[in-house]
């Protein structure tokens, strides 16, 4: 009796500890949830608090999601012609908007990650959407994902909607998405910037980044699936050091989800060192689904390039993104240059991603830098290069070596805890891995000249991966329909 009294104890603490039951935005009046669940559509928006003060605070009407106002009369036993909501805001250091709510978790931290403006507001009258949400408007690989996700479902007829959390451009990201081949025009957009997003009990969310799930807590806890699926397309603690933002990344690993990992490496690497729910066997039996990305080979393919040519090094130049490297490549670079390994007069030398302009290897020697480029201009620059240096400290190998492989390039990547030779030959043998230093790079890097030199590489196409997003998510798509709540 004594052990199921302290498991229960333990199952209410972990509820509380999971879901907040408080507002984002410290919003507990909602004009939209307020005129919405009880029908006073006649009632113009500045006068809807003058109504709860008549009116709806007599009826037990709530505020909004997070206040229960016969809840909050009983329990501080409040007069009949008080409001609430003022006696709640004039006590908050001894009162409780809700019976759910332990604490009012309070915080001054100012995060560049996590900034929620708006309020998901849960209607009983609004159909039932599939929400994937993005942080902003990017095209890089991780938010293409959700985005070739989003298009799968909403082919399959789900209804579809992609949510920003930091981005309130939406007209932009429509313009963009829709310039996707065969991209679904029935999805919806919205954003959370100062912004509250209507929703269903019954809806079910989709994200990636940590900082896109965080807002979650506030809205879970009262909806029908508690669970959300979760792409996880890196070990997100790595973006992080230490500090306050990776504590929040920790804690939201361990919030109730089901996974859909990007790459086998990936999950065996997270296996490997125990991460959080990856180090349940049950978890990974009944909540885990792994799938291997898609890449166009009508685009990253091999052409044959001339004899006599300048050998093309490319690298993923991410100044930014500290896992990436970037000075630990142009250490590398530099010192290839310093001892005649490359010269200005037989090599060309590109990095992408992120700077454009030049960079300084030596008097005479300059990498030129041509920044984020289109899927077009990305794709021929794979085409028409012999090397990629691409560095990613994590398990996740990154689409860049990958999309070499499709294109007969060798590729120089780094180890990192499982991510080894072995590990990575799953995929294509056209990948050098080396430890993250310079002596290392700089052999890998005489190793990849003379493959190219002696033209000893074979035109083999990568092995596991798919050449269709609707194949490689087909997977998760039928674990999320088996695993949603009706």
């Amino acid at each position: 009796m004594f052990i199921l009294c302290l498991y229960l104890n333990t199952i209410f603490l972990y509820i509380y500890y999971m879901f907040f039951y408080q507002s984002p935005t410290g919003d507990y009046f909602n004009n939209v949830w307020y005129k919405n669940n009880y029908d006073l559509n006649h009632i113009p928006d500045n006068q809807l608090m003058t109504h709860y003060e008549t009116i709806g605070a007599k009826l037990n009407y709530n505020p909004s999601l997070y206040f229960n106002t016969k809840w909050y009369k009983e329990t501080y036993k409040l007069f009949n012609d008080e409001n609430p909501i003022k006696h709640f805001l004039n006590n908050v250091k001894t009162c409780r908007p809700n019976e759910k709510c332990k604490y009012l978790v309070s915080s001054n931290f100012k995060s560049e990650f996590i900034n929620i403006r708006g309020d998901f507001v849960p209607l009983t009258n609004e159909p039932k959407r599939y929400n994937l949400i993005l942080p902003g408007i990017s095209f890089s690989a991780g938010p293409m994902t959700i985005i070739h996700f989003a298009n799968l479902l909403a082919k399959n007829g789900y209804l579809v909607r992609i949510i920003s959390m930091y981005n309130n451009d939406i007209d932009q990201f429509k313009q963009i998405t829709h310039k996707i081949n065969n991209f679904n025009e029935n999805i919806q957009y919205e954003t959370m910037v100062n912004n509250h997003v209507k929703i269903s009990y019954d809806d079910v969310f989709i994200a990636s980044a940590w900082w896109t799930i965080y807002p979650l807590k506030f809205i879970l806890g009262y909806l029908k699936n508690k669970h959300f699926f979760w792409f996880i397309q890196e070990n997100e603690l790595i973006l992080h050091k230490g500090d306050s933002n990776y504590n929040y990344a920790m804690e939201t690993y361990k919030m109730d989800y089901y996974s859909f990992v990007n790459t086998s490496l990936l999950l065996d690497g997270l296996i490997d060192i125990n991460f959080s729910h990856f180090s349940n066997d049950e978890y990974l039996k009944k909540c885990c689904v792994c799938f291997e990305p898609a890449f166009n080979s009508k685009l990253f393919k091999y052409v044959e390039k001339k004899a006599n040519r300048k050998i093309k090094i490319i690298f993923y130049s991410r100044s930014h993104a500290e896992r990436n490297l970037q000075n630990l490549i142009y250490d590398s670079l530099r010192t290839c240059f310093m001892n005649g390994i490359v010269d200005e007069t037989n090599y060309e030398i590109i990095g992408f991603g992120h700077g454009v302009g030049k960079y300084k290897i030596d008097d005479n020697f300059y990498v030129n830098e041509v920044g984020f480029l289109n899927e077009e201009d990305y794709a021929k620059l794979f085409r028409d290069s012999d090397i990629l240096i691409s560095f990613v400290l994590s398990t996740h190998p990154g689409y860049a070596p990958l999309e070499m492989s499709y294109c007969n390039g060798v590729c120089i990547h780094n180890n990192y805890n499982f991510k080894n030779n072995d590990s990575i030959n799953r995929y294509s043998d056209k990948i050098l891995m080396c430890e993250p230093n310079v002596i290392s790079i700089v052999e890998k890097i005489i190793e990849a000249i003379d493959i190219i030199k002696t033209n000893s590489i074979m035109n083999i196409p990568p092995k596991l991966l798919n050449e269709e997003w609707d194949v490689a998510l087909t997977e998760c798509f039928n674990f999320l329909k088996t695993h949603e709540l009706k």
